[in-house]
């Protein structure tokens, strides 16, 4: 019953995406399917402080630790 819940999500989405539509309803209507909602950020505002894990490593990494250190550039997509 949960792996049918998730198909018959995916395919929801993938048919919501695949629908013509400009990029930011597309990313409102996958972030809906998805349970999420907007955002409050602005542009300016503090990025909110997460932790991720290093690639191919057991390490882990805070946005923080870069703080009056070095720029950080977040980068958010798909690259496969």
């Amino acid at each position: 019953m949960f792996s049918r819940r998730i198909f018959l999500n995916a395919i929801g989405t993938a048919a919501a995406i695949a629908q013509p539509q400009p990029p930011d309803e597309k990313a409102r209507v996958m972030m809906a399917r998805m349970g999420m909602g907007e955002g409050t950020l602005k542009e300016g505002d503090k990025a909110p402080d997460f932790e991720l894990a290093v690639l191919k490593q057991k390490a882990r990494v805070r946005l923080s630790s870069f703080q009056g250190k070095r720029p950080v550039a977040l980068l958010f997509g798909s690259f496969s």
